[in-house]
């Protein structure tokens, strides 16, 4: 795929939801045109995770610029108050983090067999 600007194509998806929005309380429904520009926009973000995962993406260095990219996505969303996209681009970051095992949150990336203990410990603390 031809490679775009993602925090311009960002821009678009904010907009185009925005107008999506406006559209629907003005009238009761979707324009199915813009529909069709953002589920591209959101499907084109998807497919470079997934390109990623498949080993079409590149390697380490884009992978970690892919994760740089999708963070300042998620940052501009949430300044312009579109929560659905900003958990759309944290969502994707969730995936590559946890294919590639890189550290978001932790102090360092936890394996499969890491996430199980830990995830046992806090299943017992929350009472679940």
């Amino acid at each position: 795929m031809d490679e775009v600007n993602l925090l311009e194509l960002t821009k678009h998806i904010v907009r185009l939801q925005k107008e999506i929005y406006r559209g629907y309380v003005d009238s009761g429904r979707v324009n199915p045109h813009k529909g069709r520009l953002l589920a591209d926009c959101l499907d084109y973000c998807l497919y470079l995770v997934l390109d990623l995962m498949e080993g079409r993406g590149g390697g380490g260095d884009k992978t970690q610029e892919l994760l740089d990219h999708f963070m300042r996505c998620e940052a501009y969303c949430k300044k312009e108050g579109d929560r659905l996209h900003a958990d759309f681009f944290a969502t994707l970051q969730q995936l590559i983090s946890a294919r590639y095992n890189i550290s978001m949150l932790r102090g360092k990336a936890s394996e499969r067999g890491e996430f199980k203990k830990s995830w046992k410990r806090t299943r017992e603390e929350l009472g679940i």
